[in-house]
């Protein structure tokens, strides 16, 4: 898209979309009972992936309490039910195979840079959708959620949202989770990037990499990195692993470079800290032990 195209949709969405109601909750619904949640890409395209993983670092800024994506998909994969076209019955069944409390589905990622899309949230005991989310140029998730969480009467804000976007990297943390009781740490096999110096300089005690993918084989367990919640919580007893870190990056045209890390507690499956960064084509991000301490901190450079 040429700079005059992309500047005539941003007009487009600042004079027509400015008054739009972003957050559009069920009045039959509860939005405040929802607190354990998974985001879940509708498309496999990169972009939805990146939005997902952006939303998933919103809803910890805010207090959620965040389950990591990749138990949920290996459970799509098992079952064959597509995220694009769940029933209320499918919803229903996920919600019992991952205890989480509800799903919040991206729908669309508009063309025009910097827009985040549309989505909506399930409460998967019901399988009714208590929200809708529409969000326009420059509009954070966390932000837009505010208000109507307040509304809802939600206890668990943790902090002032700031994002990082291309200026810095988004650290988030997960609020009421003691950081110090993860000690020995996997590395997903999938991971782009080896972080063992980063993570012993911050206090873990990684497992060997390659170690780590012998247990997988042992235990007869993917090594796709698509482990679900029952595997993950045998191969943490067995192997006394307290979590595991997934990284890596996505490339989008127009767009730039995704970046991602983050820490994903074992026994409930939840993320406890992510580091995310957009960057541009050219400019190779690099994952310190300063930025993963901050974000275990939930601190922002």
């Amino acid at each position: 898209m040429s700079g005059i195209k992309k500047l005539a949709v941003i007009l487009c969405i600042v004079l027509l979309g400015g008054c739009a109601q972003r957050v559009l909750v069920n009045p039959n619904a509860d939005l405040g009972a929802v607190k354990r949640i998974a985001v879940l890409p509708s498309r496999p395209e990169p972009l939805y992936s990146v939005i997902a993983a952006m939303w998933e670092a919103d809803l910890l800024s805010v207090g959620y309490e965040v389950v990591d994506r990749t138990s949920i998909e290996s459970i799509l994969k098992e079952t064959k039910f597509s995220a694009s076209g769940m029933t209320q019955e499918q919803s229903v069944e996920l919600g019992k195979l991952s205890a989480v409390d509800g799903i919040l589905f991206v729908d669309e990622v508009p063309a025009a840079y910097g827009d985040n899309g549309k989505g909506h949230i399930v409460d998967v005991a019901t399988g009714r959708i208590i929200c809708t989310i529409q969000l326009k140029y420059k509009d954070i998730l966390a932000k837009v959620m505010k208000k109507p969480l307040k509304k809802s009467g939600w206890k668990n804000f943790y902090r002032s949202y700031k994002a990082g976007g291309t200026s810095g990297p988004l650290l988030v943390r997960f609020p009421s989770f003691d950081q110090q009781s993860i000690k020995k740490v996997a590395i997903s096999p999938t991971s782009k990037y080896d972080l063992t110096n980063q993570l012993i300089k911050v206090g873990y005690d990684p497992i060997e990499r390659k170690a780590f993918e012998n247990i997988l084989a042992e235990q007869k367990l993917s090594i796709s990195g698509l482990l679900n919640q029952e595997e993950m919580e045998k191969i943490g007893k067995l192997y006394g692993i307290d979590g595991m870190v997934f990284s890596g990056f996505y490339e989008i045209p127009e767009y730039g470079r995704f970046y991602y890390a983050k820490m994903v507690h074992i026994e409930s499956g939840r993320v406890v800290w992510s580091v995310a960064r957009l960057s541009g084509f050219l400019e190779e991000f690099e994952f310190t032990p300063k930025l993963i301490k901050r974000a275990m901190q939930g601190k922002q450079e």
